[in-house]
């Protein structure tokens, strides 16, 4: 554990320290054929190290909230604030079993608007709470017992820490993960044991890959196969990782590395992680390494200016689902296709970035196919073994029928998880009797089928995402090696995928759900981000984009599904039917915006601002300074 107190030792980079680029690279990994057990041991112990410190914000949160809460203002705004909560949640729960019942939205616009009038009264006295608790916060003796808590919660995740057995790359890992999540508005939650777990190590001052390659360091090495050439070159890998210490000597975990490719010279690793994630009855394993590097130059085949992309999710009348749109400045544009079946073939190298990936949608449906043939098997499974317990145990079971079966009876009629009948088909196994042959036989007989069917679904959903992924890829770096400046807008498509309250008049369409889970422009703009970086992107607001006509600037109004809308100020002026596509017409706003402040954007390329994470950094030294600053005041005045 010599390394514990190297990471407090790292100097903090001063605001005049030339930026460097955070990028990731993933390599995937078999099972560690060394130090297993402690793998497994270390990402256990760290999911309960992680639920600890989930306990411990917990309280601290309660224990503030209490603090502020007891004073007679803000006490009566909570009082007011619960009732109007509870009310709310009655009218919500009205309007929803009336739906529940008709099957439809029975409710009627007094209903709806009830509920959002009361949604506004609590948002107004949520504001009024919360400077109300401000104004408590500021008072000298409540800000003393706040930093009391504090105190005591940040002393008991130092017990924690010393107490909790786990390495201290690992501990580091969750406690930056407690630490987002203390930042964070929702209320924490406890971490769901699902077999998932990280093991990680922080390498201070960064580490070079030659000695990543050389075995050189003692925290992290890569030793590469000699005997393979060409394509097999990385698959004879060998990653090792310390994930203990034996006094000063380390221990190590190896994992057999897929190394698809080498890091690029000149980077510094930062950290490198090892993680395990079960992906129905199969488990990956993968490894992250975050680098520092300078910033990537732009290819010479890069001679045009910009190319703006325009995301979206429509259906096409070819069957495939539009993602997004891109135009560049040079005139060329097109459309990116998700396509659905392997009916569509491209023609040509335009074609080619038009039809990014196939079979996606197809395939998806197919795993959801195989899902509702293993809930249904399920179903009937569940119905037989009700119906055998019954026949066998019924109200007098005999003497020796294990207790977990007649437990497993009054709770068997409510699972809907195929992992809890696993799991009770695991516990048989171990508390064999022999007059349960009949149940055991029904439970292995589902196991069988469906550990087939799980395997079938996994495949197809797993190579649907990961060829969809790979095609954007693919697209993004043909364009960022066309292209100098990537222009995209602001849009964020989660809020799409939430449900609507019940007190909303937006009816949620199932279809355009799917064909954004289908099409995931997420991960298409992701994948241009990572392709073009930081320093080559330019953020653009979304508002209108789409409905504002780019050569006159006219507001349109969008009605029905189709894409191409008509401009009534140009129809008017030229006398004749104006059309123009909206994704294109999106993807020219974007590009004007650019032009605009290209000339500013030129000029601040040649001082880059610092990344992201040098930016928390530069601003968490700044915190402790004026910190200590004033507390050095705070005793002057204590002292005068």
């Amino acid at each position: 554990m010599e390394n514990q107190g190297e990471e407090s030792a790292a100097a903090v980079p001063s605001e005049e320290e030339a930026p460097l680029d955070a990028r990731v690279y993933q390599f995937g990994l078999l099972p560690p054929r060394v130090n297993r057990d402690l793998v497994e041991d270390q990402m256990y112990l760290g999911h309960r190290y992680r639920c600890q410190l989930v306990e411990f914000e917990r309280d601290r949160r309660d224990a503030v909230r209490e603090i502020l809460s007891s004073q007679s203002g803000v006490e009566e705004i909570e009082a007011r604030i619960a009732d109007l909560a509870a009310r709310r949640d009655a009218a919500r729960a009205e309007i929803a079993s009336k739906r529940s019942r008709s099957r439809s939205r029975s409710d009627s616009a007094e209903e709806r608007a009830t509920v959002r009038e009361i949604g506004r009264q609590l948002k107004a006295l949520r504001a009024e709470a919360k400077e109300a608790r401000s104004i408590v916060a500021s008072d000298e003796h409540v800000g003393a017992w706040i930093s009391a808590e504090n105190d005591r919660a940040a002393q008991r995740q130092k017990d924690a820490r010393v107490a909790c057995g786990v390495y201290w790359g690992t501990y580091l890992l969750h406690e930056s993960d407690a630490q987002r999540a203390r930042t964070g508005k929702s209320y924490p939650k406890f971490p769901r044991w699902n077999g998932d777990g990280r093991v990680a190590v922080q390498l201070q001052g960064g580490l070079s890959p030659q000695k990543l390659d050389h075995g050189q360091d003692t925290r992290l090495q890569v030793v590469s196969s000699s005997h393979r050439t060409g394509r097999r070159l990385g698959r004879g890998s060998l990653l090792r990782m310390r994930v203990q210490s034996n006094g000063r000597d380390p221990v190590w975990a190896e994992w057999p590395m897929i190394l698809h490719r080498p890091l690029p010279e000149g980077v510094r690793i930062k950290t490198a992680t090892v993680s395990r994630r079960r992906r129905g009855s199969q488990v990956d394993w993968c490894a992250t390494i975050t680098v520092d590097e300078p910033p990537r130059p732009i290819r010479a085949t890069a001679t045009e200016e910009a190319v703006a992309i325009n995301l979206g999710y429509a259906r096409r009348p070819n069957g495939g689902i539009r993602v997004g749109y891109w135009v560049g400045s040079d005139g060329a544009g097109g459309e990116i296709l998700c396509q659905g079946s392997a009916a569509y073939r491209p023609r040509s190298s335009e074609e080619q970035i038009r039809a990014a990936v196939t079979h996606v949608e197809e395939s998806l449906k197919k795993a959801d196919s195989i899902r509702s043939f293993r809930d249904r098997g399920m179903n009937e499974m569940r119905a037989r073994l009700i119906a055998w317990i019954d026949d066998f145990v019924g109200g007098d079971p005999p003497d020796g029928v294990p207790w977990w079966i007649a437990d497993a009876r009054r709770h068997l009629h409510l699972w809907r998880s195929p992992n809890r009948f696993a799991s009770l088909l695991r516990r048989w196994e171990r508390g064999w009797w022999p007059d349960l042959d009949g149940g055991y036989a029904i439970l292995l007989a589902w196991s069988r089928r469906d550990l087939h069917l799980e395997r079938y679904e996994t495949g197809m959903r797993t190579t649907a995402r990961r060829d969809r992924r790979e095609g954007y890829r693919l697209l993004a770096a043909r364009l960022a090696a066309r292209y100098r400046t990537l222009v995209v807008d602001d849009a964020d498509f989660r809020n799409f995928q939430r449900s609507p309250e019940p007190e909303s008049d937006y009816v949620e369409v199932d279809a355009q759900k799917w064909q954004q889970r289908v099409a995931s422009p997420s991960e298409l703009r992701f994948a241009f981000l990572s392709a073009f970086g930081v320093d080559r992107t330019a953020k653009e607001p979304c508002e209108d984009v789409t409905r504002r006509h780019a050569p006159c600037g006219h507001v349109v109004d969008v009605a029905g599904d189709s894409r191409e809308l008509r401009c009534p100020h140009c129809s008017e002026v030229e006398k004749r039917e104006v059309l123009f596509d909206q994704d294109a017409n999106a993807c020219d706003n974007l590009l004007r915006g650019w032009l605009r402040k290209a000339p500013e954007m030129r000029q601040a390329r040649t001082k880059r601002p610092p990344s992201i994470r040098r930016q928390r950094m530069i601003a968490g030294a700044k915190k402790k300074r004026e910190a200590k600053a004033a507390e050095e005041r705070r005793r002057e005045a204590r002292g005068g």
